[in-house]
C-alpha cells in the first residue's frame, strides 16, 4: 500500500466493527435466552446463572453485564444488559440491550446516568 498508516487504520476500523457486531449479536442472543427463561413467569432471571443455557467458560457472552431486578413489565427503555467494553474515539460508547429487546449504542456517561436512575427507582418497578 502507498500509505501504510491508512491501511492500518482501515484494518483497525474493520476489527472494531467486527467486535461491535459480535457484541450486538451476543446481546440479541442473550435476550432470547432471557425470554426463554422467563416463559411462564412474570420475571426475568434473578442472575446470569439462571439463563438458559448459561454462558460456557471462555464464551464472549460471559463478559456481558446483566442488570438484575428487571422484569417483562419494566419500562421498555430500562437497560437489561450491556457490553462493558467501550468503543469509539473521541466519543466513548457502550452497546446496551434494553428491556424491549432493542440493542443500541449509548455514550458511557449516559449509561452511568441511566443505571443510576434505574437503581434509584428499583423499588418502583412493576412486580
Amino acid at each position: 500500500p502507498s500509505n501504510p498508516l491508512a491501511y492500518v487504520q482501515v484494518v483497525v476500523s474493520a476489527i472494531e466493527f467486527t467486535k461491535i457486531q459480535v457484541s450486538r449479536d451476543n446481546l440479541l442472543n442473550m435476550k432470547k435466552s432471557i425470554d426463554v427463561t422467563a416463559i411462564g413467569e412474570d420475571r426475568f432471571p434473578a442472575s446470569r446463572d439462571e439463563l438458559s443455557p448459561p454462558a460456557s467458560p471462555g464464551d464472549s457472552k460471559k463478559k456481558l453485564v446483566y442488570i438484575t431486578g428487571q422484569n417483562p413489565k419494566s419500562p421498555a427503555t430500562n437497560i437489561l444488559m450491556y457490553d462493558p467494553h467501550p468503543y469509539g474515539s473521541p466519543s466513548v460508547k457502550m452497546i446496551v440491550l434494553l428491556v424491549d429487546g432493542t440493542v443500541r449504542d449509548m455514550h458511557i456517561d449516559d449509561l452511568k446516568k441511566q443505571l443510576a436512575a434505574q437503581k434509584a427507582k428499583a423499588d418502583e418497578l412493576p412486580k
